[in-house]
């Protein structure tokens, strides 16, 4: 399990309105030490294309399968499996564009999701460290082109403890709700970062826009999410009573 001496807590918070804290809220916990296959699954990567400035859209976008060798693989951290997160590298157009790769986790939102939301996680750079690595949550409107409305980023190139706050409000019902990394990278530049234990979860209601998105302010499900890191049995079923 990744740790470091000192932390680089970074925390945004959603420029929404603060929710009550959901029925249901939706939950994920990761930290890589199982079975590449089952540790991966569920996972999904989409890559755009741009010309190398890294903002003109080459108008072309493309969805990536998970473990096929590209944008996401378990590597070896300092002390602990994470995941590493990359460019794709084998587009047929390279080295002539700029590729931003996205790899997240991606659910539907319903009504008993509406809620406050922390997404923590550790950020470890490798040696062939990006210069544009982000964590992110997002929610996408498929009827109307995939268009984010609601969206919140934290860079994650300086490394440590990386917290992205979000609120699933309810105009959000019926559509995907994403939540992962991407990297920005121009040809064959670096692009890496590595992640290591993930914890997506519902926040505290308790403290409005002053919460902050740390684990100190989630809600009791959060940290119970994040005692399973602890026990080093991530991605098993918690017992919430």
């Amino acid at each position: 399990m990744a740790r470091f001496s000192s932390f680089v807590i970074l925390s945004i918070l959603s420029a929404l309105a603060q929710a009550e804290a959901p029925t249901n809220p939706v939950e994920y916990s990761q930290d890589w030490e199982g079975d590449e296959f089952e540790v991966l699954s569920g996972w999904l990567a989409y890559i755009d294309a741009f010309d190398l400035d890294c903002t003109t859209y080459r108008g072309y976008g493309y969805a990536y399968t998970i473990g096929a060798g590209q944008v996401a693989e378990i590597a070896d951290g300092v002390d602990s499996k994470v995941l590493n997160v990359f460019s794709n590298y084998d587009d047929g157009n390279q080295p002539d564009l700029c590729l931003k790769t996205s790899v997240y986790r991606e659910v539907t939102v319903a009504a008993d999701n509406v809620g406050d939301y922390t997404f923590n996680f550790i950020a470890e750079p490798p040696e062939l460290v990006g210069s544009n690595t982000n964590g992110f949550v997002k929610v996408l409107d498929p009827a109307e082109g995939y268009s984010a409305i609601g969206y919140e980023s934290v860079e994650t190139t300086a490394g440590g403890e990386i917290t992205v706050s979000f609120t699933v409000d309810e105009s959000m019902v019926g559509k995907l709700l994403q939540f992962g990394f991407d990297t920005l990278a121009a040809g064959y530049d670096n692009s890496g970062m590595q992640y290591d234990n993930l914890v997506f979860g519902a926040a505290s209601n308790s403290g409005g826009s002053d919460n902050g998105g740390n684990a100190e302010a989630a809600s009791t499900t959060f940290n119970l999410l994040l005692e399973t890191i602890d026990a080093n049995r991530r991605g098993t079923a918690i017992d919430k009573e």
